[in-house]
């Protein structure tokens, strides 16, 4: 399957490639799911979160993970406690 995807793109099939699917990678993210997923933040004083499993709207993946941590440079930032190494750009606000 792989080799096929590469054929596709006009690229060289590579040796070892391989495939790997996880149907149930992901929980079921219901609206109830949803609910559980912290903000991303402050949890306590002097504890930050962030990552996939914080609530940004997107479902738990990479792009949620980077949207998450991008959000809370910034709001530290802001807030003098951390430097922030160029621009932030906000994809996608979160709650």
């Amino acid at each position: 399957e792989g080799n096929l995807l590469l054929a596709r793109l006009a690229l060289q099939p590579t040796t070892g490639l391989r495939v790997i699917r996880q149907p149930r990678a992901l929980p079921l993210q219901t609206t109830a799911w949803e609910r559980l997923r912290p903000i991303p933040g402050t949890l306590a004083p002097g504890l930050w979160i962030c990552g996939a499993w914080c609530r940004t709207g997107l479902p738990l993946t990479m792009e949620s993970a980077v949207l998450s941590a991008r959000w809370l440079a910034e709001t530290m930032a802001e807030a003098g406690i951390a430097a922030v190494d160029g621009p932030v750009t906000m994809l996608k606000p979160c709650p």
